[in-house]
């Protein structure tokens, strides 16, 4: 993950609907400021007026999550073989999650894929992995290097302002034989020190 500047506060209200799998420009208005959620998601009110406390939270499908810079909800998740001209490597398969995020502090947020993880797994150190939309990795596999899987996408590096709202979608790959995975998102202050870390755990459903 990579470091932001520290903010305040927080509240938080949002939702994106997921395209199919293999479907791309399909899946609602980027960047959509709307309450609640599509039909394939979890509605969530995500500007509930809890007060942010120290020590990390954990929670479900369309929990929010209060932090010391946003509030967020992953509203949705599905796999599939394939999504668009994105093929994974032999073994795996592509997670589709949609998650919404309000700005909760006083200044402009900076945001990067790699601030959202996944996991999968319990035992092996290993099982984890950033967004196949990351900067960091060279995307090889798709058809133009840097070309966006969805219209809905969340891109490398974005920001969002004060009290403003971001939807979007994060993709990932991971093995085939899973279906049990966890989001997280972990607080970096401006001064390099490391806050609480959040949990966001669910079960995703296969399509085809």
């Amino acid at each position: 993950m990579k470091h932001r500047v520290a903010l305040l506060l927080l509240a938080l209200a949002l939702a994106v609907s997921l395209a199919g799998c293999g479907g791309s420009g399909s899946s609602g208005n980027k960047g959509s400021s709307s309450s609640g959620a599509s039909s394939s998601g979890v509605q969530v009110d995500l500007r509930d007026g809890v007060e942010y406390e120290e020590g990390g939270e954990s929670g479900y499908l369309g929990d929010v999550m209060h932090t010391a810079f946003l509030n967020f909800a992953v509203t949705d998740a599905y796999t599939c073989p394939t999504y668009g001209g994105y093929t994974p490597a032999e073994g795996n398969q592509v997670l589709v999650v949609s998650v919404s995020i309000l700005n909760t502090g006083i200044s402009s947020l900076p945001m990067f894929d790699t601030d959202f993880q996944i996991q999968w797994g319990s035992e092996n150190d290993e099982d984890y992995g950033w967004p196949i939309t990351t900067s960091e990795e060279p995307w090889e596999k798709q058809p133009q290097s840097g070309e966006a899987l969805d219209d809905n996408q969340l891109p490398g590096e974005y920001e969002i302002g004060i009290n403003k709202e971001r939807s979007g979608l994060l993709f990932f790959e991971v093995p085939a034989d899973s279906k049990d995975f966890s989001v997280s998102f972990e607080e970096f202050f401006e001064d390099e020190t490391v806050g609480d870390l959040y949990f966001v755990y669910f079960t995703a459903e296969k399509k085809a």
